[in-house]
Formats: C-alpha cells, structure tokens, sequence
C-alpha cells in the first residue's frame, strides 16, 4: 500500500485540512505546514522558497537542523523554476541527494511565489501521478488559511459578516431544530438565489439529511436524497468546503450529483463547532459559478452556524437524550485522537493508582539479625603454671583434639622427679622397719609412701592437661594469647573463648511495633552484611515473650534457624538484614502505614 493513501494517512490528513481554519499567525502557520506536508509525503528535508526575480531564496527549512549542499540547492532553484513555469505547478525528478519534489504553492498574491522542496526518503517509490494529485489536494491549504486569516481580520467591516449576522438574526426567533434547519435552507434559496438548498447533521459518525428548501418532508430513500448525503459524505471525508464546476474535478460523488440535475456548480460547506464538523451545508447554482465573495460569505457561515445548530440540536433533546449526548461527546474526546500523549499518561496514572488501591503485594517485615551458636566454650587453665605456646587466636577454625595452648611443664617434670624419689625412699624405709618389726614407724612410712603417690598422680594429671586441646569443631571467638608468651596463669582463668560450629542459629532484633505481626513457624529470607548479593531461607521457632530495651527502642528477640544447607563460611557474629514474610498486604497500605499509624498517635486523645 501506498505511503502516501488517504487511508494510511488519515489522521495527518486531518491534521493538514485543520489548517485551512488555523487561528494563528503566518509565521506560525508555516512550520506546522511543512512538518504535517513531510510527514504525509515521508519527506527528510524540506524547503519553503519564495521567488526574487529570477532566483529562490530559502524561507524556512523542516527540519531546522537540516542543512543541504550547495549543489543540492542549485539543483533546488531549477525545479522550482521549472515547476513554475509547468501547468501542473510540479517538478520531480532524481537531485544529487535523492529524489526531489517541488511545487508550487498557490496563492491570491500575484506579486511573489511560494514553492515547497521536498526530499524524499530513498524507499519511497510512490509512482510521480500519484504524487502530483496528491499535492494538488494538499497545496491549496494556504490559499485557504490566508483567505480564512482576511475575513477574520475584516469583521464586521465586511459585507459576509454583515449578511451573516443578518441571518444568524433570523434563525434565533425559529422555534426548534427542524424548523431551524428549514429556515435556513428556504432563506439561502430564496434571497441569494441558490436553486437548491440542502443541509445535512452528523449522527453517530454519518452524515443524515436534515432539510432541502422548499421541502416540508424528505424522503430519504429517494435517488437524489441518497446523492446529497454521497456528496456531504465527500466533503467531510475531505474535511474542507468543496466547490465543484466541471467534471474534471476530482470530487466524484459531487460529479455523481451534478450529472443528475446538471447545476453549474455546487459548494459544500463544513458547519464546525470547536474545530470539529458537526453538520455540512451543500448549495447549488444553476446558472453560474460561484465568486470568491461568495465563498467567503459561506466560509463564515459554515464557522458561525455549526456552534449555533448545535446548541439547537441539544435543546430538542429530552432529557435522557441530553445525558446520552453529553456523555457522548465527553467519551468521544476523551477517547479521540487529541491530546493522545497527555491522555496516555492520565490512564497509565489512573490505572496506577488503582493498582495502589485494590492490589496486594507479599508484606514483609524488615529486622536486623546475628548469627550465634547453641553454645559457647571457655577454654580456662587447668593449673597454676606458665602460658608456654599458642596455636588459635580470635577468628581461627580448630578441629576436635586440636592443640590450641600449650603450658609450661618443667616445674611439673622437677615435681615428678622428687616424687619418684620420695617414692622409693619410703618404700625402702618402709621395708627396713618391716624387717626391724617396727611397726609404728612402718605405719608412718607407709603413710608418707601414700602421700607422695596422690602428689606424682595430681603432678601427672597436670602433665597431661598441659596440652589444652578442644573439645570440638569450632572457632575462636573471643581472645589472643599470642602475646602472652611466659605470663603467669591461675587455675580456672579464661584463655580462649570457642563456639562450636555444628549447631548455630540465627538471633533477630525485631523492633516493637511489627511484633504483633510474627510468630513461630513463619519463614524468610536473610542476607549477610558481608554477602549481599545472596539470600538465605529460615523459619522463626522461638518468640522471646519479653522486649529488651536499648538505644534503638524496644525490641523482641527471636530465634531462627536455617532451613537452607549450612555453608562453610557461615561464623557466629555474623550480621546482616533479616525479612520475614507476614502475608500479602494491600499496596497503599504497605506504602502508607507507617505515616499512619504515626499520625494516629499523634492525634489521638
């Protein structure tokens, strides 16, 4: 299909035919001009040229970035001489950028000329004919807003808006639409000399006949009934007043019409209210063309009648016809094509919010948490005596029977010694007294035999704790003797501080305020301070029933464990940000809550 059809291009089109009623001025109406002209014709570049003499000037370039080689713009002012001096007002042919298109733009000034160049894009290859009509169609838009921009800036100073007004006068004393309608089409007839005139009103996106002069009833299924309404349907497809003459216009359906009752011309007029078509008014003359006076003079009645019928229109209404109207014609702008980006943005908002509103989203609750273990070993000294190595200090991994400290054992090895020798000593004197038949000596002897035996066992005890080994897989937590080296030690004094590493658990400080929310057998997910990046799953078995106080406020401890497979690097101390699911929440809720509650003590009283 076609870059360039009617169909495809609708809506810019639309856009373009607007144009012949813009409000603003010729400096602003130029730049919408030629975007809307490239967007239809798929244009990169283009160029708004006026004539000095023999040669173009550049006016305005679309896009302003644009720029063009001197070459480019030699083979410019060539084709818009040529097309100035074709019958056709149109130049196309291959430049050195691309293929370029030039015409000529008509205007009521003779004095100077317009001419509009444009680029094309190199995958467009819409054939030259179709080109050329499409242009003509579309070149006379500014014609039309300059004649539309005089009759504005005239007034009341000019003889159609007299005449106008005169009429407008007129149809306040009618009483209802249809005789509204009537009046209007039997006043054009008679006092301008129309030889037929017929008005039509748009309903539900079609044209309906309303009225034809001199006709009390209609009957709509008559051939000419159905080729007025054909040639209305033309127009407003077009979007723009038409004045046919002779068959070689490109207007069809009014060709259609003029071949059945052989008018010398016909002209219809769009009726607006607020930029939109609300009805068409077609005339037809019999006996000659229609001047330029006159077309302005129904140019300003087509802009002053639509919002005028209209309001008519809405009064014959009954009531639940009036709400249904209203409501369709809010819907229809709210759904139009107007304002799309402000519109898209208003509905993604609404549905935002109300997704805010009626949605629910998993609610969890957010509490710092420490990894500790089910116990805790102190590693003490078993003697009195001296710190002779260490091979653990805080943070270090021991394996079970792993020795960490070792004591000094040469006063224990001196102690041994001399209880040895106490040892046979008194057994040789135990035996001495024995043979002597001594008996209360040998009592003694054998006594003080015992007593040095209990000292050798305790002094060899001792020996064997002086390795201090532990008494499980674990890992140092607290404590660093390295630098203790020949210190004193009491009996029962804490070297090392272990905690085993097969049995951990993970300790949660939930703050006060979202106690009422957990309890055992809830399950989350924990991230280390250390490990971000990574999420571990645990289920809460233990709720502490009272809060502990401290600088952050009142807080519950709870108790967690892992229900994820232990990692090796897993410590106790450990920390990171804890979040356990309490089920789903409605959005704003989640979002509000706190600012809420907040509020709420604040207030109360």
């Amino acid at each position: 299909m076609s870059v360039c059809s009617l169909d495809t291009n609708a809506t810019t089109i639309s856009e373009l035919q607007d144009l012949r009623h813009f409000s603003g001025t010729a400096e602003t109406f130029w730049p919408i001009y030629l975007e809307k002209l490239g967007l239809f014709f798929q244009s990169s570049k283009m160029l708004l040229l006026v004539s000095q003499g023999d040669n173009w000037l550049s006016l305005l370039n679309h896009p302003e970035s644009a720029s063009f080689h001197s070459e480019f713009l030699r083979d410019v002012s060539y084709a818009a001489s040529s097309a100035k001096g074709s019958t056709s007002g149109l130049y196309i042919h291959d430049a050195s950028e691309g293929r370029l298109l030039v015409g000529v733009i008509p205007l009521d000034d003779d004095s100077k000329s317009i001419a509009v160049a444009m680029l094309l894009e190199e995958h467009q290859n819409t054939p030259s004919s179709n080109l050329a009509v499409n242009f003509q169609l579309l070149s006379d838009i500014p014609q039309s807003f300059f004649r539309y921009s005089s009759v504005k800036q005239d007034g009341l100073n000019n003889k159609a808006a007299f005449e106008v007004l005169e009429l407008l006068a007129t149809l306040q004393n009618c009483a209802g639409f249809d005789q509204t309608v009537l009046t209007l089409c039997n006043d054009l007839n008679h006092y301008h000399g129309y030889s037929n005139v017929s008005l039509g009103w748009i309903e539900r996106g079609y044209i309906r006949l309303q009225a034809i002069s001199q006709r009390e009833k209609l009957e709509r299924k008559m051939e000419y009934c159905q080729q007025i309404e054909n040639a209305m349907e033309e127009a407003l497809d077009f979007n723009t007043e038409i004045h046919y003459t002779d068959s070689a216009q490109s207007y069809p359906r009014h060709r259609d019409l003029a071949r059945q009752h052989t008018p010398a011309a016909i002209a219809s007029i769009p009726l607006r209210d607020q930029d939109s078509i609300v009805g068409i008014l077609t005339l037809e003359r019999i006996d000659a063309p229609f001047d330029e006076q006159e077309m302005l003079k129904l140019r300003v009645l087509g802009d002053q009648l639509g919002k005028a019928l209209h309001i008519a229109k809405h009064e014959d209404y009954s009531f639940f016809q009036k709400i249904t109207s209203t409501g369709q014609e809010k819907l229809s702008a709210l759904f139009g094509v107007e304002h799309t980006l402000f519109k898209a943005t208003a509905a993604i908002c609404t549905l935002f919010f109300l997704y805010m509103a009626i949605g629910n989203w998993s609610y969890r609750v957010e509490a710092p948490f420490v990894v500790r273990a089910e116990n805790t070993l102190f590693l003490t000294a078993p003697f009195d005596g001296y710190i002779e190595k260490s091979h653990a200090k805080a943070g270090d991994r021991v394996d079970t029977g792993q020795t960490i400290v070792q004591l000094s054992t040469e006063d224990l090895l001196l102690q041994e010694a001399n209880l040895i020798a106490d040892l046979n000593r008194t057994r040789r004197e135990t035996e001495k007294y024995r043979a002597k038949n001594e008996l209360a000596d040998m009592r003694i002897s054998q006594t003080r035999y015992q007593q040095s035996l209990i000292r050798l066992q305790q002094v060899r005890e001792h020996l064997a704790k002086a390795d201090i080994k532990a008494a499980a897989h674990s890992v140092v937590v607290e404590g660093d003797i390295s630098r203790m080296l020949g210190a004193p030690v009491k009996k029962g004094d804490v070297l090392l501080k272990l905690s085993p590493l097969d049995k951990i658990f993970v300790e949660l400080k939930l703050d006060e305020r979202h106690i009422h929310e957990v309890k055992s057998g809830m399950q989350g997910e924990l991230s280390f301070q250390s490990i971000p990046d990574q999420t571990f799953a645990f289920e809460i078995v233990q709720v502490s029933p009272a809060a502990t106080v401290n600088s952050d406020g009142n807080q519950f401890l709870l108790k967690a464990r892992f229900t994820d497979e232990k990692q090796k690097w897993w410590h106790p101390g450990m920390t990171g940000i804890a979040k356990i699911a309490v089920g789903e929440r409605n959005i704003l809720w989640i979002l509000t809550h706190r600012t809420t509650d907040y509020l709420r003590l604040l207030l109360w009283i």
